[in-house]
């Protein structure tokens, strides 16, 4: 690996070792510390905090397995890097499904208060959550079954990507484009919302001032 590589990698473990720590600071506040009020509606919030300290957590055991094969290359063990790399798909696509119900909850809140107010709580984050573990399984169906994988990883392999197999690193890279196109799309349309939303406040509060003012200079005349 390059001197350029190395770099790069080095800082990505810094931010993620970063990223580990506030999040699990931000459940410790919660859960253990009592710093921050919980509250039950915010279930998917820290589940999101949960599976970040995760994925943080296996990207950097990733990354550092990643600096130690490049700077000793005879130091590989059989296998391990896709124990490493498997753990860190797997939270990654959690994560993908928790930040899009997430984006997409406030999206309904926002775009439809009424409908939302009226039905969300038919749908318990419990259930949320289910889906999102089915598809987990799911995905152990995509990797040993549709794509046939055996375990048997090159001892030249550096990457998580090599250490799954061409097959589902296609299915990956097709699935986190789509999904996070799709995470783009309902953010825009959440910002656009937000925007609207505050420009009609401030048109309203606009025409409120406009009415108050010459009210007040007929009892300043008086």
């Amino acid at each position: 690996m390059e001197t350029s590589g190395i770099v790069v990698a080095i800082f990505a473990l810094i931010f993620s070792q970063i990223t580990c720590y506030v999040n699990l600071f931000l459940l410790l506040a919660t859960f253990w510390l009592g710093k921050i009020q919980r509250k039950l509606d915010m279930t998917l919030i820290y589940s999101r905090f949960g599976v970040d300290v995760l994925y943080a957590f296996m990207n950097s055991v990733s990354l550092a397995y990643l600096l130690i094969r490049a700077i000793f290359p005879n130091a590989v063990i059989k296998n391990l890097s896709f124990f490493i790399a498997w753990p860190t798909f797997n939270l990654g696509t959690i994560r993908f499904f928790v930040v899009l119900f997430i984006t997409s909850d406030r999206v309904f809140a926002s775009c439809f208060p009424i409908f939302y107010h009226r039905h969300r709580s038919k749908i318990p984050n419990v259930l949320i959550l289910s889906v999102i573990f089915m598809y987990f399984v799911f995905e152990q169906f995509i990797l040993f079954k549709i794509c046939d994988f055996v375990l048997d990883v090159p001892m030249s392999c550096l990457h998580v990507g090599c250490s799954v197999g061409s097959c589902y690193r296609s299915y990956w890279l097709y699935f986190e484009q789509i999904g996070y196109f799709s995470i783009g799309i309902l953010s825009v349309i959440l910002c656009f919302r937000l925007f609207i939303w505050n420009y009609f406040a401030r048109s309203q509060n606009n025409k409120e001032i406009s009415r108050l003012f010459p009210t007040c200079h007929q009892w300043g005349a008086k």
